[in-house]
């Protein structure tokens, strides 16, 4: 139904709505879509609203969308399912169809999928440390995305998660910095500082020797 805004002090609501028009208007100055799943205020006090059908930005002092990309919505027909902006002032849009990074300077964004080494392209929650990564988790384990080199690092159940399928909108990060994701079988909580590469010595054993892709037997 639309954005909504509570004046406490004057006991004032007020609605935004889409035009819900079938023809998807971009240019107009409202709201893209009236299905929200998320809301973040960046550092300029700006309103960011992922909806099931792109993005919107509310300027809240003159109550207007503005057209980013000469359009009300930058990242049409993607479904958002959670927003953040980093130390950098990024906005990082997690999606269906993957990680997006929008820079607010130059109007431009990135997107990451499995094919750029995420578990998933069904993102359901993120947060950032205090190195600068992103900690994304999916329906496929999390993972610990190096912003200084553009590599993913994936987490799965074998290595302690309570299970591969994270669940939308259920993440948390508290005042010491511990992260928490939900998912269908529990909560995983840890602090990522703690989170560290382990290297496997590996044993290595001779099983076969072939010629011309024949094996070769004694004798």
């Amino acid at each position: 139904s639309g954005l909504y805004k509570v004046s406490l002090s004057q006991q004032v609501l007020a609605q935004y709505k889409s035009e819900n028009a079938e023809n998807d208007n971009w240019n107009s100055e409202k709201l893209c879509n009236d299905w929200i799943n998320c809301i973040i205020q960046d550092d300029e006090g700006l309103l960011w609203i992922g909806t099931c059908n792109g993005l919107s930005c509310l300027e809240p002092e003159t109550e207007t969308f503005l057209n980013i990309l000469d359009r009300n919505n930058p990242l049409t027909k993607a479904f958002i399912h959670t927003l953040l902006q980093d130390d950098n002032g990024y906005i990082w849009i997690g999606t269906s169809e993957g990680l997006y990074r929008f820079d607010k300077k130059d109007k431009k964004h990135i997107q990451y999928n499995i094919e750029q080494g995420l578990p998933s392209n069904v993102i359901c929650g993120i947060l950032e440390d205090n190195n600068g990564n992103l900690w994304i988790s999916t329906h496929q384990g999390i993972s610990k995305f190096i912003q200084k080199t553009g590599t993913f690092v994936n987490y799965y159940a074998s290595e302690g998660l309570q299970g591969n399928e994270f669940t939308r909108g259920a993440y948390f990060q508290d005042q010491r910095g511990k992260m928490f994701f939900g998912g269908t079988s529990g909560i995983t909580s840890f602090f990522s500082h703690e989170i560290t590469m382990q290297k496997r010595r590996l044993k290595v054993e001779i099983t076969d020797c072939m010629l011309a892709n024949r094996s070769i037997r004694k004798g």
